[in-house]
């Protein structure tokens, strides 16, 4: 029996279809549709990161070898808006000015702002973030120094 032109095709059409399009990407059909999961047990982290600092390099070292799943943000080439600061900064409890980085150029000119100035100028140019921020579900911490990423874990 034929079907009419442009009917649709039986459903048992349709799984070897699929298997063919995931094997010719390497993907084994059945684990085609598996979501893929976090692990539970290991914990996840967030990590604004600069890839120079030292600081920042030990953080990110100290995460890894805690087995935790770290997500990296290169912060300078995307940085959080004033918002997400402020987030940061209040789960960490502290001050905009606690969080800004000393000794850059412009850091001076912030003397005695108050926090939204401070967070804005922080958006506008990342490098007066002061680094490494790390969020788990724990908390956030400035990890300085690096160890202090343990208290979140």
């Amino acid at each position: 029996m034929s079907r009419p032109p442009f009917a649709p095709r039986a459903a048992s059409h349709q799984p070897a279809f699929r298997a063919h399009r995931h094997r010719d990407l390497g993907i084994p059909a059945a684990a085609a549709h598996k979501p893929v999961m976090a692990d539970p047990h290991r914990p996840a982290a967030t990590l604004y990161h600069y890839p120079r600092c030292s600081k920042s390099r030990a953080a990110l070292a100290l995460l890894e070898a805690a087995g935790a799943e770290v997500t990296i943000i290169d912060y300078l080439n995307d940085p959080p808006d004033p918002a997400e600061l402020a987030r940061l900064y209040a789960r960490a409890g502290l001050t905009a000015a606690q969080g800004l980085r000393r000794g850059e150029a412009g850091t001076a000119a912030l003397a005695g702002a108050d926090d939204a100035t401070i967070l804005v100028a922080m958006a506008a140019d990342p490098i007066l973030i002061e680094r490494p921020l790390v969020e788990t579900e724990r908390g956030v911490v400035l990890a300085r120094p690096p160890e202090r990423v343990t208290e979140v874990l």
